[in-house]
Parts: C-alpha cells; structure tokens; sequence
C-alpha cells in the first residue's frame, strides 16, 4: 500500500516551511533513507528522507510553495498502485514506463528537458527566485555548482523604462516577515540599555588566547558574553522563560541562541545548558556550530529550542541598536562594537573600553525591576572577569 511522506516536525517554533526542491522524479524509484526533497526554514535549508523503499508515485507539493509540519507532499509505493482517496476521486500511479525528466523551474526536479544536470547551492536557488533569473542561464563552463556569488552578478532583468526594479517577495521571504510582524504585534516590548566596560574582560580574554593549546577554540567576545548572561540567569530566571497564555513556563536550562550570518543567510544556531558550560566548552561549541552553519550542515535539533538570544552587529560597526525578540521567547540581548572612550574614574578623564548593550524583554512576563537586575548582574559580572570565568 501507498505510503504518505510527510512534513516532519524540525522545532518547537517553526511549523511552516518552503518546498525548496524534489531530489526524485515522479516513477523513479526511491531507497530508505535516501533524501527525498528539501524544505527551507527561516534559519536553514532542511533535507527530507523517505521512511520506505518503492518508487515516488506522485508529488503533492511543488517547488515553492509552502507546507507545514505532518502534511502529505508525496505517495512512495509500488507502481500501479491506486493512491489513497482525494475527494471523490482514486487515482492510479504511473507504470513502468521510461519517465521523462523535468525541468526544475516547472516541475521541481533537478534534472531539465535538456538531460544536464543543475547543481545549484541553496542560497544560490534562494537569491535566484528573488531576482527572477534562470539557474539554466548560469551553469559555470566547467560544469560545477552555481554559488550565490554566481547569482549575485548576473544581470537583474529590468524595464528600461522605469526608476526602479521590483523584485518579487518569495515564499520564504514573506515567512519571516509575518514573524517578525507577530513579534512586533503580539509581545509588549520595552528595551533597557547599559554600557558595559570591558578592559579587563578583553585583556582577561587575550591572556587565555596567548596560552591556548593546539585544537583549543579561539575565545570570543561572544562566548564571555554567553557564559555572562547564562550566570546572570540564576539572579532572574524570568529572563529564561515563555508566555503560555495563562501560565508562564520557566526554563531550567539556558539555551542561547547566537545570531551568525551564512551565505545561506541568518541562522540562530543554540548553544544547550550553557549554565553548566565553561568558557573554552563555550568557545568550543560555538566554533562547531558555526562550521555547521556555513556547510549547511545544522539539524533542526541545532536551530530549535533557544531560551534567550544574542546578537551582535559589532562587526559591521554598529554602536547600538535594538532587537526583536525571537517568539517565543521572552528575551534578546542587542550587542554594538568595542569602542575606546574618555570616562570618568574617580574624577579624572581616562580611557577604557566599553560597549553598549541593549535588552529587549516581554512585559508580559518580566516586569522593569527584573530586566534591570538582569542587566545590572551582567555588568557586574562582565567587569569583574576573574569572578565568573576563572
């Protein structure tokens, strides 16, 4: 009997996804355990295998459009068989014919009319639909893969006529807009901003780089800044929490999800129990997550279940800004660059390095007083490295 490939279940906040390509044709035969199609989230691109051995009898769900977590998108059974009932009708799969293989911009297979195969990146895919252009017209002469860099500097059809190019809002795109907008709408936001000074914590952090060993991970400014909000927890479990509608659910662990940007775009890979980890354990996972992240390489097991974020815009230059906070969660941590400034030290102008840290938090769950104690034990904690990361 035919059987239903379902939509599997990749998280605890994410249940809607994009069919991003089919790795079979309708009629081929199919393994189990071999990747049947590819769905994309709004953090990573996923591969589906099928549970049972046969051939894929029918495709319910075409490239691009969307699907949600327990849906049917496909039939893998033995050919001939008569499908189970839609509506009124039964239909029968195809027979042992030669299949004819389809172009992937009509039909979502990866092989066109012409026989040669297109081996694209996801993010090239991705960038590709956005900007309305053919993989087929992009295929490198030597036959490789098409990157996104390959996407990136091809010509963007355009009406000459006009001032400006529309570039059509994908699936994927519009997924997490209407997060984001949930986010805005649905959880009452206020932010409290602190300035951190972190002299000694940078010198603290350049003294245990200078004495690494070989296959020790570089410590960031990050991992101190993990270690320091997973502490600043034990203070104010509140932070670490989820609005339940008539309850609210606090959290033993402290799963922190870390903002990294890929080729593939942004992913929130989550550090687990970070409130047990040391820094170097810290340093370390977050090094192999990182990787993961840039091969497209994360499970749904690496970009679910985050307590409370960190995102950091340092890098690009930014002193300060404010961020929305990830439903469910109940908290995100907003962090600027590392500046050198004049402040005041016992009445005299000397020079220190300091960085501006903004929290975002759910009134719903975590009152003024609280945000402002979890954000005092932060500093404390970060201006006093040898207290906590020793």
């Amino acid at each position: 009997m035919a059987s239903g490939i379902k939509v599997p279940s990749v998280g605890q906040t994410t249940s809607e996804f994009q069919m991003l390509a089919w790795r079979k044709s309708v009629g081929e035969s199919v393994k189990k355990g071999e990747v049947l199609f590819e769905i994309e989230t709004d953090k990573a691109v996923l591969e589906v295998e099928s549970f049972r051995e046969g051939h894929l009898l029918t495709i319910l769900a075409p490239v691009g459009s969307l699907v949600n977590t327990g849906q049917v998108v496909a039939y893998v059974g033995e050919l001939g068989e008569v499908l189970p009932e839609e509506g009124d009708e039964r239909k029968v799969s195809p027979s042992a014919e030669p299949i004819q293989k389809k172009d992937e911009t009509t039909s979502g297979g990866l092989v066109p009319l012409s026989g040669k195969r297109i081996l694209a990146s996801p993010a090239a895919r991705k960038l590709a639909r956005e900007k309305g252009i053919s993989l087929a017209s992009l295929i490198p002469e030597n036959g490789q893969t098409v990157k996104k860099r390959d996407v990136s500097t091809a010509s963007l059809p355009a009406d000459p006529a006009l001032p400006f190019t529309d570039i059509p809002l994908t699936d994927f795109r519009r997924l997490i807009a209407r997060r984001m907008t949930q986010s805005q709408r649905d959880i009452p936001q206020f932010t409290l901003e602190v300035s951190l000074d972190m002299t000694d914590l940078e010198t603290y952090r350049k003294n245990l780089n200078d004495r690494r060993r070989d296959g020790e991970a570089w410590i960031s400014l990050n991992d101190c800044l993990v270690v320091a909000l997973s502490r600043a927890v034990r203070e104010v479990p509140a932070v670490n929490a989820r609005f339940q509608g008539e309850s609210i659910r606090v959290f033993h662990e402290v799963n922190v999800g870390f903002a990294v940007a890929t080729e593939r775009g942004l992913l929130v890979p989550v550090l687990r129990g970070a409130e047990k980890m040391t820094l170097r354990q810290v340093a370390g996972q977050r090094v192999q997550l990182v990787e993961q992240g840039r091969l497209g390489k994360l499970t749904p097991a690496n970009l679910s279940g985050a307590t409370i974020t960190l995102s950091n815009l340092g890098a690009w230059g930014i002193d300060r800004f404010t961020a929305l906070i990830n439903p469910p969660e109940t908290a995100i941590l907003a962090v600027g660059q590392v500046t050198e400034r004049l402040v005041s030290r016992e009445g005299k102008p000397v020079s220190r390095l300091t960085v501006f840290l903004t929290g975002s938090f759910d009134h719903r769950v975590i009152d003024g007083s609280d945000a402002a104690r979890f954000m005092r034990q932060i500093k404390i904690l970060v201006e006093n490295p040898t207290d906590f990361l020793s």
